[in-house]
């Protein structure tokens, strides 16, 4: 998806990993209501709703099974790509989770994910669809705590950590990944970022795995096998690969740009054979399983989906 400074991707495309140069897609366009927080594609039947109000779609993803283009994060996606989950928090028929059908576009309401009648209670947002399940956070206005798991056949839910944040947790592989902010509410660093197995072991926390003091900490993506790809900003931009166990490095460090030092320079990261695909505002990058790191396109976009 094109990169906007503003947080809202409407354009989607291809770029061609050889030469680098960009192809639109028009069935790509989302279309966005922020009267009714409702987005769709062109050629999609059915709606995504962001829980209402305002919405600035963070990310879209090109479901290559499909062929087609869904107005949710990857992480939302099936990894066979048939299905995604989303939740809708507004009092009503359909609040709660729901998961839809990328063919037919049957969008079900999974009984028991309603939450609270008062919007303003607690609810169930969806963290990542992953083959043993769908995960769950639970969080309200005062915050929120935890992981929980959801069996999409039998509708069990069932909490797998009581140590994860409300939000911001990225989950891959039975391995949750996310940043803890820092203990002062004014500075602008999150300096440690956290891991925690999800196996169901008794005993398992989460722990601190990296730190990087003054500068704030982003994860930008994580795959099954225990990596996750962050983002320390500070006068300088780092791009870290943090392994399981016990392994990182530095796999890009460049200046900051002075002219918009409180913008995130890059967003998401996308693995597949060739390496990790990182989206910027300057253009979309590659870390290779070699450890080159360099530009693929000149292109600002985030990435939508992996090399196919």
């Amino acid at each position: 998806m094109l990169w906007s400074d503003i947080g809202q991707e409407t354009q989607g495309g291809f770029i061609d990993a050889a030469t680098g140069a960009f192809t639109p897609d028009p069935h790509s366009v989302m279309v966005h209501d922020s009267a009714t927080g409702l987005t769709r594609t062109p050629d999609q039947p059915y709606l995504y709703s962001s829980g209402g109000g305002d919405f600035a779609l963070a990310a879209a993803t090109y479901d290559a099974p499909q062929h087609r283009w869904l107005p949710v994060p990857r992480e939302l996606v099936s990894p066979d790509g048939a299905s995604y989950a989303y939740n809708e928090r507004q009092p009503g028929a359909t609040q709660g989770v729901h998961i839809v059908n990328v063919a037919t576009g049957a969008d079900r309401v999974v009984p028991g994910t309603n939450g609270d009648p008062d919007p303003r209670g607690k609810h169930y947002g969806v963290v990542a669809y992953q083959p043993d399940g769908i995960y769950l956070n639970l969080v309200s206005q005062l915050g929120g705590i935890g992981l929980w798991l959801l069996n999409p056949d039998t509708s069990a839910i069932t909490q797998v950590s009581t140590d994860a944040p409300g939000v911001g947790v990225f989950v891959a592989g039975k391995q949750a990944w996310w940043t803890a902010p820092s203990a002062n509410p004014y500075a602008s660093s999150d300096p440690f970022v956290t891991h925690q197995y999800l196996t169901g072991a008794a005993g398992q926390h989460g722990e601190t795995w990296f730190q990087r003091p003054g500068t704030g900490l982003h994860v930008l993506g994580v795959d099954a096998s225990g990596r996750a790809i962050v983002l320390a900003q500070s006068a300088s931009d780092e791009i870290w690969q943090l392994a399981i166990p016990n392994d990182s490095k530095t796999l890009r460090m460049m200046q900051n740009d002075p002219s918009f030092p409180q913008l995130v320079p890059f967003k998401t990261a996308v693995l597949d054979t060739a390496g990790w695909w990182i989206g910027s505002r300057t253009g979309v990058f590659l870390a290779t399983s070699s450890g080159e790191f360099h530009q693929a396109s000149t292109t600002p976009a985030v990435v939508a989906g992996a090399c196919t």
